[in-house]
């Protein structure tokens, strides 16, 4: 089976941990950056697996390893970190839970602990038949949903424990001094629910909070007796220089948008000017916002920003105001210019393509996204927009294997398996090979 069920896997543990109204944040300059960290930690555990981190629009400070071997980030989570270093925090522990395996340790003993509370429950009958009295019964019906409960939390808190530990070898072994960020963000999380009684302790899911600044009180004392290269210090310095730029993005992206352009709209700093652009545009003040983008642009002559992300808003700008010929042209000359693909400004150049229908430029737009698509075939912004622009160029077969893809990315098989059928009527043996792929994972994914 490929990768396409483990995404679909996936999106049904995200919308376990989401609320209601929340959604993933797609946006490649903080991917890039909770990813690079997530890299580097899961590098010193020596974890082989890939690692892809999800960002959710909830503001609640949390984080969560999913079953698939992910990790979701809450906007709201980085928003908080004061530095670099708390934001290692939340994602080396996430890592540690990845890297142990515990979620799935924990999910395949949850039926012993379902089972232990069965055979709880039929004592408790037993006892009410030969007596004639119903209580045992009832304290058996009792019994049955506490005990594996309890038994659970006790389970979790130790696997909390290892995440923990984890995590602390994972900074250790990369040498990096930052257990005073573990301290501060466990400091946060203490003060994010009330002073628990000691029962609450015992049911609580995480290990007792002071117990583990404690613990980490500790590494940090010991770190401070030590001595770190200045490669290590400018790289850290280099990340909380990105935590800064991402802050304010997501801010803009997540919270009250009046409250947000209420409190920057005066600043003349360059990162509260780069959340306001971004502010403006959510609020459809779409010329504001590329005006600001092009004043920012101008006076970033030291490269402060990454281009690429400061031109992505300006092609959103464009693209928003009617401009798709503006857009694509505008767009196309950055991706000549660029000797990376930056995924997002790309994604842009397509959807301005094809808005303009032009069919010169789509065949371009698909060869560099093929290249993207290679690397992440899980991407469904990136599936979907391939699909678009073989639509485009009147090549109905591939459109037809892309719409495929997309369908068993979300799970649904039945339209998996009409548009992979389409696919293989096609006259290319690639195409029809990998149609053939998808109708065979269509017809054995558990999809609805």
């Amino acid at each position: 089976m490929r990768v396409l069920r483990y995404i679909f896997c996936f999106l049904l543990s995200f919308q376990c941990f989401a609320g209601e109204n929340e959604y993933l944040i797609i946006d490649e300059e903080s991917e890039n950056l909770v990813g690079e960290i997530v890299d580097k930690l899961k590098g010193a555990l020596n974890y082989k697996q890939d690692i892809s981190v999800y960002i959710s629009s909830s503001r609640v400070l949390n984080a969560a390893a999913t079953q698939t071997g992910d990790i979701i980030v809450n906007a709201g989570s980085i928003i908080r970190c004061e530095n670099i270093s708390e934001l290692i925090a939340v994602l080396a522990h996430e890592v540690g839970h990845v890297a142990g395996g515990h979620i799935t340790m924990f999910m395949s003993q949850r039926n012993a602990f379902m089972q232990m509370g069965l055979i709880t429950m039929l004592i408790g009958g037993a006892a009410a038949a030969l007596s004639g009295d119903p209580s045992p019964l009832l304290a058996g019906a009792y019994g049955a949903q506490i005990f594996p409960q309890k038994m659970a939390l006790s389970k979790m808190r130790q696997i909390e424990n290892r995440a923990d530990s984890k995590a602390a070898e994972a900074v250790k072994k990369l040498d990096w001094p930052v257990f005073a960020g573990f301290v501060s963000m466990h400091r946060k999380l203490q003060n994010t629910v009330n002073s628990p009684s000691s029962d609450a302790n015992y049911w609580s899911t995480h290990p007792e909070s002071t117990i583990r600044i404690t613990k980490f009180l500790d590494y940090a004392a010991e770190e401070k007796k030590k001595a770190f290269s200045k490669e290590t210090i400018d790289y850290l310095a280099s990340l909380q220089h990105r935590l800064m730029i991402i802050k304010a993005k997501l801010k803009a992206l997540v919270c009250d948008l009046k409250t947000v352009v209420g409190a920057l709209e005066s600043s003349e700093n360059k990162v509260d000017k780069y959340a306001l652009a971004i502010a403006l545009y959510r609020a459809n003040m779409f010329a504001d916002a590329e005006k600001l983008i092009d004043e920012i642009i101008a006076s970033d002559s030291e490269n402060f920003f990454n281009p690429a992300h400061l031109m992505e808003i300006k092609a959103l700008c464009l693209l928003s105001r009617g401009k798709p010929k503006t857009a694509m042209d505008f767009a196309w000359s950055l991706c000549q210019k660029k000797t990376k693909i930056y995924r997002d400004l790309l994604i842009l150049y397509a959807e301005a393509v094809i808005r303009c229908e032009s069919k010169q430029h789509a065949k371009q737009a698909i060869n560099l996204l093929n290249i993207l698509y290679l690397k992440t075939k899980t991407d469904l912004t990136l599936i979907n927009t391939i699909g678009r622009l073989y639509a485009l160029i009147g090549d109905d077969t591939s459109a037809s294997l892309f719409a495929a893809e997309a369908a068993l990315v979300t799970g649904d098989k039945k339209s998996a398996t009409f548009h992979s059928k389409k696919a293989m009527k096609s006259s290319n043996n690639i195409v029809r090979r990998k149609a053939a792929d998808v109708l065979s994972d269509a017809s054995a994914a558990n999809c609805s």
